[in-house]
């Protein structure tokens, strides 16, 4: 669900009695504790059994989240589109021609039109299949054919004799990640119940095999109401939203926004990873009311330090990127939550939305890090939308990552244009290896308002760029999809264009996250995920009218 950061006005009274409720954050912290509910093992059964027909009914637009309504986050886009972010000056120029030297076939259309908007895309890939979630299902591909290998709901997924979804319960904001130690995928979902509103669950699953085939599921309660049960949120009334997966040799992450009443927080799930290998109990630790980390995003950590670190920018701009360090201990429940100085980095302001051909706007967020950090060899690596020059780009940072002390920003790079006039960049995430001069690949989307139809050229696409991970300075571009329309809003919708959900809003909805990852088989490539606009279909919402694509790049 898209629940952007509000705009909290200097001087709002944090939580003192919570931990890391302070302004300097100075304390440590080694949480508290649950035993997630265990849900037995789900075996994919083969073949598509996601059934769309059964959504009826439940066909939703996830909300907006923002303090004072949607009119206050319209008004700080209307602010960014005036405002020039302190970015580079000088946006070098990369290779057109290369947009589709680089891409390795098939670009595997993936889950596709299942009632809910947005699609948020998210994949991961094996050696085999690959795994791709989206609101409200989870599909298995072969990597290689793009054929389709199982395709269920989510809420199939995690019913099991131990617990189930109720039918007024919506699984979403699905996310999958594959740890390159075990060769596992890790998939998380979280839930809300129209009936007992006090009532959410974030469910995650670990695969009991390197296909995604087979897979141990767990439930944490985060609040219910017949127990009486808070676990790592403020209060059962406040949402659990935007949950993120990281990883590290042994633990699983999820990171989440925590908006309350009066204030919004962030907080940090970690999961002791070993025993969830064999489908065995496990226990969680809750890292709660990190108050000025709003935005969390966890790492995947691809080496073995045992120090895994949380970056957070803020949604609305300035200078500043804030760290924490999660430092494991000898067992799960000796590890600690530490605060760390920020880095400094160049004065960045929100992104503004993304214009089509049809200037119409695509909704690009609002600053915040989208994507899993990457982690490994003391550097870590995040990609985030900002504003240059009045239109939104991608900037890509390098972050030297020593244990204590100063954090130096090694590298900060906005991406290049590579159409003329410069195109709009947005919804990014990154693939790297930690080894100094590999490549390094940014998913992200695209549009361009003053470009030529032709191809496709403007129209919203699926890109990956590529650099070496240690110095940014030579791009290419690979062009994997492009969509076959163009959003418009339901009350002014252009011919042939597609309707999106608006009609309130100015820009239209779009992905809250798209994914990317080295190739298991050839980490010098990477595969992406992201989603593309699809023609109107008579008699249909704007809830179908977009696909996904899993695609592999070099």
């Amino acid at each position: 669900m898209k629940s952007y950061a509000k705009l909290i006005a200097a001087g709002v009274a944090l939580l003192a009695a919570l931990p890391f409720s302070t302004a300097a954050n100075a304390a440590d912290d080694n949480g508290e504790s649950q035993v997630p509910e265990f849900g037995g093992v789900f075996n994919m059964p083969a073949g598509n059994h996601f059934d769309a027909s059964a959504l009826a009914g439940k066909i939703v637009d996830l909300p907006l989240m923002v303090e004072g309504g949607d009119a206050s986050y319209r008004a700080m886009k209307d602010r960014a589109a005036r405002v020039m972010g302190r970015a580079e000056s000088a946006r070098g120029r990369a290779s057109e021609s290369a947009e589709t030297r680089g891409i390795i076939a098939p670009v595997c259309t993936t889950n596709a039109a299942t009632g809910f908007f947005p699609p948020d895309i998210h994949g991961a890939v094996g050696s085999t299949n690959m795994v791709v979630v989206t609101n409200v299902n989870i599909g298995v591909f072969n990597r290689s054919t793009c054929g389709t290998v199982s395709n269920v709901s989510l809420t199939s997924f995690f019913t099991t004799g131990s617990f189930a979804p109720t039918g007024t319960e919506t699984l979403f904001d699905p996310r999958v990640i594959r740890d390159k130690h075990t060769g596992r995928f890790f998939v998380s979902a979280e839930s809300r119940d129209s009936a007992f509103v006090n009532d959410q669950y974030q469910y995650f699953a670990v695969s009991l095999n390197g296909l995604g085939t087979s897979w141990a599921r767990y439930r944490i309660v985060l609040s219910r109401a017949s127990t009486n049960t808070v676990f790592c949120k403020k209060a059962a009334n406040s949402f659990w939203d935007y949950p993120s997966n990281g990883v590290s040799n042994r633990r699983w992450f999820i990171t989440s926004n925590d908006f309350g009443p009066s204030s919004d927080t962030s907080a940090a799930l970690t999961i002791n990873k070993g025993p969830t290998l064999t489908g065995s109990s496990t226990s969680v630790r809750c890292y709660r009311a990190l108050s000025t980390f709003i935005d969390l995003a966890p790492p995947i950590v691809r080496d073995t330090s045992r120090r895994s670190t949380f970056l957070n920018a803020r949604s609305n701009g300035g200078t500043v990127v804030r760290r924490l360090d999660y430092q494991e201990g000898s067992a799960h429940a000796d590890d600690r939550m530490h605060s760390r100085p920020s880095y400094n980095v160049t004065n960045w302001s929100v992104a503004p939305d993304a214009k089509q051909p049809n200037l119409q706007e695509l909704d690009t967020l609002d600053g915040r890090f989208q994507s899993a950090s990457i982690q490994g060899g003391g550097q870590i690596w995040n990609v985030h939308a900002v504003n240059v020059g009045g239109i939104p780009a991608a900037r890509v940072y390098r972050f030297g990552n020593s244990s204590a002390g100063s954090s130096p920003v090694l590298n900060a790079k906005t991406l290049p244009c590579v159409q003329s006039p410069c195109e709009h960049q947005f919804n990014t995430s990154l693939s790297t290896n930690f080894n100094a001069g590999a490549p390094l690949f940014v998913n992200l989307s695209r549009t361009n308002p003053s470009a030529a139809i032709t191809n496709g050229r403007g129209r919203a696409s699926f890109i990956m760029m590529r650099t070496k991970n240690n110095n940014f300075s030579s791009w290419t571009s690979n062009r994997l999809a492009v969509s076959a329309s163009q959003f418009d809003r339901e009350s002014s919708q252009s011919s042939g264009d597609t309707p999106c959900n608006a009609a309130s809003k100015g820009a239209c909805r779009w992905g809250d996250y798209s994914s990317a990852q080295p190739d298991p088989q050839n980490i010098n490539t990477a595969f992406g995920w992201n989603q593309l606009i699809e023609p109107p279909i008579e008699g249909s919402n704007y809830s179908s009218n977009w696909s996904t694509r899993g695609g592999h790049a070099n």
